[in-house]
């Protein structure tokens, strides 16, 4: 296999595995209406900062 081969599949552990991994995506305009709503002087985030969170 060469350095660009695909890992191997891996099958998704079930939703009542307590050892399971989540992911969700947090797009920036969620964080923008939720941390800078009150604010008064107008700053604003980039348009392209979103955040993928990921437990394990």
């Amino acid at each position: 296999m060469g350095p660009y081969a695909r890992a191997p599949r891996t099958r998704a552990p079930a939703p009542d595995d307590p050892h399971s991994a989540a992911a969700r995506h947090l797009p920036g305009a969620a964080l923008a209406d939720r941390y800078f709503a009150d604010r008064t002087d107008g700053p604003r985030p980039s348009s392209g900062e979103d955040f993928l969170l990921a437990s394990v």
